[in-house]
């Protein structure tokens, strides 16, 4: 999702962290040169299954929301070698 000026963007989902899909202001995203959004987040565990969506903000407000299905994290994939 690209955004304009004045927008943000912060990740929701199921997880606390990222506030139980009501409270994007919990996850807001940090913009990085070449318009690369990051955040850094401490989970549960490395075995910790959860959903996720990315969110466009606007002045403290969810503007967009993307679209589609929920995206899927599976840590526990991610630390198999």
């Amino acid at each position: 999702m690209e955004t304009r000026p004045g927008q943000s963007m912060s990740i929701v989902g199921s997880l606390p962290q990222l506030g139980r899909w009501k409270d994007f202001r919990v996850c807001a995203m940090k913009w990085t040169e070449g318009h690369i959004w990051e955040i850094n987040l401490k989970m549960p565990s490395k075995d910790c299954v959860f959903f996720y969506k990315y969110v466009k903000v606007k002045d403290g407000n969810a503007e967009e929301w993307e679209q589609g299905y929920n995206r899927i994290a599976d840590l526990l994939s991610l630390h198999q070698t």
